[in-house]
């Protein structure tokens, strides 16, 4: 489905999901690394991946685990959109 018909929260889910898979394959970090960290169990992280659900904690533990900077929260949280 082209970007144009997504809502502003379906996009914003996209591109965290684009960015959440991105810092894990360019760390090489397995599905399961993640889902420990964040205590609960890769078949769940697998699940919130495939449906683009994420609680704010998750979004916190992500941002914790990565460091992004601050243009890039704006960014993924669609700050001046």
């Amino acid at each position: 489905m082209p970007n144009i018909y997504l809502t502003r929260e379906e996009r914003l889910k996209n591109r965290m999901t684009a960015w959440l898979t991105h810092e894990m394959r360019i760390r090489r970090m397995r599905q399961i690394d993640m889902a420990k960290i964040m205590g609960i169990s890769q078949q769940a992280l697998s699940m919130k991946i495939k449906l683009n659900s994420y609680s704010h904690q998750d979004i916190l533990c992500f941002f914790d685990t990565f460091e992004p900077d601050s243009e890039t929260v704006s960014h993924l949280m669609g700050v001046n959109e």
